[in-house]
């Protein structure tokens, strides 16, 4: 039987042989990555560490009979730079997470808040004006007569296109409010 120096200094040759060393150690450098990761992250590192295994194997001391240091360090290192690439990926998460809360300027919200009051005062004086102008209508009767006066609300008129809503609760609620 071949110790692993031998086999890894036959694979510089025959890159065959470099299976061998993963039938032998393939299982220890999984056991080992599967108790400090989980899931896919395992068997991703253990595939890359026999891939930079191979691809440093002539750096590799021959006279050493056990690879399974080397191959364990390849794995440590692997690990210790999946778990950065993860922080950094978290840390960027965070950083566009904390960006799209909006912070809230006191003074910006009062004037937002001063252009509602506003755009209701001038929403409750077109009310106003247009149920003024619908106070006198006469609804036509189909003989060609008029009704008695009725008043229709503006906020039950329907515009062309649009979908008529009774608004009037709304429109008599916004009418309080600017009252005050």
């Amino acid at each position: 039987m071949s110790t692993d120096g031998e086999i890894i200094s036959a694979s510089l040759t025959t890159p065959e042989r470099f299976g061998e060393l993963y039938d032998r150690h393939a299982r220890t450098v999984h056991r080992y990555t599967a108790r400090r990761t989980s899931g896919q992250i395992t068997a991703d590192v253990m595939a890359e560490t026999f891939l930079v295994a191979f691809e440093k194997r002539g750096s590799f001391d021959s006279a050493q009979t056990d690879a399974r240091p080397w191959l364990l360090g390849i794995a440590t290192l692997l690990l210790r730079k999946h778990a950065r690439l993860e922080a950094r990926a978290w840390k960027g998460l965070v950083a566009a997470d904390a960006a799209s809360i909006l912070v809230t300027d006191p003074v910006a919200d009062h004037g937002e808040r001063l252009d509602a009051a506003a755009a209701i005062r001038r929403l409750a004086g077109a009310v106003r004006r247009r149920r003024l102008r619908f106070d006198g209508m006469h609804r036509r009767r189909p003989d060609g007569g008029t009704a008695m006066p009725q008043q229709v609300s503006p906020a039950a008129v329907a515009l062309p296109d649009t979908v008529a809503v009774d608004l009037t609760p709304y429109v008599e609620a916004l009418l309080q409010a600017s009252a005050r």
